[in-house]
């Protein structure tokens, strides 16, 4: 339900039933494929034309295929007494129908969806480690995660969702993936995505995370998009006041030195059930949000901390 003091105003309700086929041939081989139907309905009052009930629906379809090569080495030293390296290569493929919807209402982004006619390959790689503990159990641990991936649309023009600068050509960004585990609680994260047109970066964000597991978490980004923005980015949360848990996050331009956006939200949280209050600041466009989530089914509203 979607309402403001002026301007459009109504409803939508989107189903998308979808039929998914997995198949694991081998242990080294896993495959699926999937079609859906997303249909969108609409009342909508309040505006200056079309008015009233409207909907329409998009068929939708893809595939994937992904192998998993895996090995454990023994370290020979006293902590860390064997890694564990593997590596997943993948292909896929993803089809959304394409249809003029200016017919439609528009909420939000949600009420555009886009066209999409595109294959993926990627490669991933994970590197974990047993770590002796004395007498009791060993330990497990993830250490890293690298990937590599990239998109090619058969439209011969592309429109990537997560690069901020698209320049239309068939090729997606070259895009590189890494975290970084160096202890339990402290990680190291980057994203990178190399425009193989121009030969250079688009995009390189960097990030330092604390968590303790607990609740109790801390991180500082730096985010970077050729010819759009520069900004710095940090994130709060504790868990010790429980039931009570509180986050604030922020984020400051470098280049126009002016803050962003902050959010800040609290969460009554008990064991089957939680309700969050958040409130955000987004260069004067205030929002105050109420999120409710049962435990095991997910969450009955939104929070949007951006």
């Amino acid at each position: 339900n979607f309402y403001r003091e002026s301007g459009p105003q109504g409803q939508r309700v989107e189903v998308h039933p979808t039929m998914l086929v997995y198949a694991k041939p081998a242990d080294w081989l896993e495959g699926s494929v999937w079609a859906g139907y997303q249909h969108r309905f609409y009342n909508m009052y309040g505006g200056t034309g079309g008015d009233g009930f409207s909907d329409m629906g998009l068929f939708d379809a893809g595939m994937g295929l992904s192998s998993n090569l895996a090995r454990v080495y023994d370290t020979g030293w006293k902590k860390l007494v064997k890694l564990r390296h593997a590596v997943v290569p993948e292909v896929g493929y993803v089809w959304v129908e394409n249809r003029n919807q200016d017919s439609l209402p528009f909420f939000d982004f949600n009420d555009r969806v886009v066209h999409r006619n595109a294959a993926t390959y990627a490669v991933t790689n994970y590197l974990s480690g047993k770590f002796a503990n004395g007498d009791a159990p060993a330990v497990y641990r993830d250490l890293a995660y690298v990937r590599l991936s990239q998109q090619y649309d058969f439209t011969g023009t592309r429109r990537d969702l997560l690069t901020a600068y698209d320049d239309l050509r068939p090729f997606s960004d070259l895009r590189l993936e890494t975290k970084v585990n160096a202890t339990r609680e402290i990680s190291f994260q980057t994203d990178s995505r190399f425009n193989t047109y121009q030969a250079e970066f688009d995009q390189n964000n960097f990030a330092v995370q604390y968590d303790d597991g607990k609740g109790n978490a801390a991180s500082v980004g730096y985010r970077f998009t050729r010819t759009q923005w520069e900004f710095l980015e940090g994130r709060l949360a504790t868990s010790l006041l429980k039931p009570f848990y509180f986050s604030a996050a922020g984020r400051y331009a470098i280049d126009g030195g002016v803050l962003l956006d902050t959010s800040y939200a609290v969460e009554y949280r008990q064991q089957c059930w939680s309700v969050i209050l958040s409130y955000s600041d987004r260069q004067g466009n205030e929002a105050f949000f109420v999120n409710f989530t049962l435990a095991g089914i997910g969450p009955l509203g939104r929070v949007r901390l951006y």
